[in-house]
This record gives structure tokens, C-alpha cells and sequence, in this order.
């Protein structure tokens, strides 16, 4: 049955019967969903009528009280198993909560500006949602979508607020920072977190300090794989991290040469420092990132560079360049 069916025959219903087969969808959804969705909270909402009285603007000291409160009790994970601070009517209300938060710090039209505390509050809700994704915080499966914001709006909410700031070092040093410092969802690649910060960047300045800040933070990474195993001062899970952290700044800057179309030096670039044993692989993300603009000769010249130096591309990439070859077209995917 299709939604307007539905709806159709819901309107003609008597209120009874209506009452009693909403009763019984709910009984149907499991539990653990109806916590993912927010229904109860969602529901107790829709049922209270609406305040026709002007909204009063919370302050920013009321709100940095609220939010620094919510950030120990979720540490302390009182929003996660039943106890004696948080009761379980709030535990479940914490999705509105920082719906409302996010909201009031990013609002335009705010009686209070002060945009570097609005900046530092959402951070820190953006930082605290992001740590839910790697410890268990929430009952819910996934935060960001359990508020119904995407990471990527989120990161790019606090992006706008940091350029209103109007210190673009400030800017630059805690976009970059908040991209490789922070976990993802399930649903984000860090790739469209940078493809976010570079978008960002409006002037020439500003993306000649985002490659400073950018190569700094790659020297200063410590990752080295060169190492014997008698100099390696890392962990397994701390290698991994600072390798992860080291691919992404190299993208990132890749991606900052190539916005200002000089893709000789983003490829140089990547080639010299992207970390991949597997050279096929490491040739893979660099056609993946070239298939992204659309670079028909570039994708043509590194496959047939890569094929003289002895590596065998998989099979779709060979295809893609038969495909440059004979029709001088790119397929809809790769």
C-alpha cells in the first residue's frame, strides 16, 4: 500500500479505531528502534499543543551551563544505563536537547552574538557526539543520525561560525584539527569532511596557510614506517591512527593543490607521501580522486605511467582506460 492510500483511509477512520491501530503500530516497532528514532520523545512533542508566544532566547551562559553539565554526564555514561541523576525520561530526551542546543548557538538572527563562544559550545556537542561514535555513550546505534543532523552539516555549521570569528589561522588550525582529532559515524568518509574544508577556503592567503597548516601538522605526525622494529616507539592501534592521520593530511593537501588547479604538484605530492604497500591500490584512490573533477588525461597518463613501471590495474580501471582511449568519455561511476 503506498503512503497516499494510506492517508486516505486513515482520514475516513473513526477516532476510536484510529486510536486503537496507532496503539498497535507501536506495539509492532522493537524497542531498541524506537529509541534510535526518538518515538517516544517524538510523540509526547506532537501531543502538546503548540506555544504561540515568542520563543525566549537562551543565553550563552546558560547554554555553556547545559552543555558542559550534558558533556560529565555522558562521560559518565548516566545517559547510557539507568541511575539516580539522570531519570529516564531525560535519558531519552537527549537527542531534543541537542537538537535545541545546535540550533540556538547557530542561529543567525541571535539578540547575543559572541562568535567564538557559539564556536567553542558547538564544538565541544560536536566533539562529544563524535566520541559517542567509538564508546558506548548512547543506546542509540549511531548519534548524528539519531539526531537527524549528518556529520558533514555539523562539521560545516561550525566551520560557518568559525569564519565569522574572522581569524582565519584560528579557523584553519581547528578545521583541519577537528577533521583528523575526531572519529567518524557510520556514515562519513573523512574524505567529505576535507572536501568540506577545502570548499571553504575563498583566497589564494588562505590556501597557502592551509598548506602550511596542513604540511606542519604531516611533519609533525611522527609516522614512519621506515623504522626498524627496534625504533618503533608506537603501539598497533597508535601506528594505525597516526597512518590514517597521516593519508588524510596528505589528501587533504592533494585536495588543496588540485582546488587551485595544480594538479602537477597535487599528484607529485601524493605519490611521494600517500602511505599503501600496495602500489596497485595507492594507484586506485589516485584515479578515485581524479575520477571526482573529471580529469579524462590525467586518469589516461597515471594507469598507462603505472602500467610501464610494472603495476597491474584492476580490472575496471583497465576498462576505464579503454573506454578514454576508444570514446574519450568517463563512465557515470567508477
Amino acid at each position: 500500500m503506498k503512503v497516499k492510500e494510506l492517508r486516505d483511509i486513515l482520514s475516513k477512520m473513526p477516532k476510536d479505531k484510529l486510536l486503537n491501530l496507532s496503539i498497535e503500530f507501536y506495539k509492532l516497532i522493537p524497542k531498541a528502534q524506537k529509541e534510535v528514532m526518538a518515538l517516544d520523545d517524538y510523540i509526547e512533542t506532537s501531543g502538546r499543543k503548540k506555544n504561540k508566544k515568542p520563543i525566549v532566547s537562551i543565553s550563552l551562559a546558560e547554554l555553556e551551563q547545559q552543555i558542559n553539565q550534558f558533556i560529565i554526564d555522558v562521560r559518565n555514561q548516566d545517559y547510557l544505563y539507568p541511575n539516580k541523576t539522570i531519570v529516564r525520561k531525560e535519558r531519552l530526551a537527549w537527542r531534543s536537547k541537542v537538537k535545541r542546543w545546535g540550533k540556538a548557538l547557530t542561529k543567525k538572527n541571535r539578540t547575543e552574538l559572541n562568535f567564538p563562544k557559539q564556536a567553542e559550545l558547538l564544538i565541544q556537542l560536536y566533539q562529544i557526539i563524535c566520541e559517542s561514535c567509538v564508546y558506548e555513550y548512547f543506546s542509540a546505534y549511531d548519534a548524528f543520525q539519531s539526531i537527524g543532523v549528518k556529520q558533514v552539516v555539523f562539521y560545516k555549521n561550525i566551520l560557518k561560525l568559525l569564519q565569522n570569528i574572522g581569524d582565519d589561522e584560528q579557523m584553519l588550525n581547528k578545521g583541519i584539527s577537528l577533521i583528523i582529532e575526531n572519529p567518524l559515524n557510520t556514515y562519513t568518509l573523512y574524505s567529505d569532511l576535507i572536501i568540506q574544508f577545502v570548499k571553504s577556503i575563498k583566497t589564494e592567503r588562505n590556501y597557502i596557510k592551509a598548506l602550511e597548516v596542513a604540511t606542519h601538522l604531516l611533519q609533525t605526525n611522527g609516522f614512519n614506517r621506515s623504522d626498524s622494529p627496534i625504533e618503533q616507539k608506537w603501539t598497533e592501534e597508535e601506528e594505525y591512527e597516526q597512518e590514517q592521520r597521516h593519508n588524510n593530511l596528505v589528501e587533504l593537501i592533494y585536495r588543496l593543490h588540485a582546488n587551485f588547479s595544480d594538479y602537477s604538484k597535487a599528484i607529485q605530492f601524493y605519490k611521494k607521501h600517500y602511505y599503501c604497500l600496495n602500489d596497485e591500490i595507492k594507484l586506485y584512490v589516485l584515479v578515485r580522486l581524479l575520477f571526482e573533477k573529471g580529469k579524462k588525461k590525467l586518469i589516461k597518463q597515471e594507469i598507462e605511467l603505472a602500467i610501464k613501471q610494472g603495476i597491474k590495474p584492476r580490472e575496471n580501471l583497465l576498462k576505464l582506460l579503454a573506454m578514454i582511449n576508444d570514446e574519450n568519455l568517463l563512465p557515470q561511476y567508477l
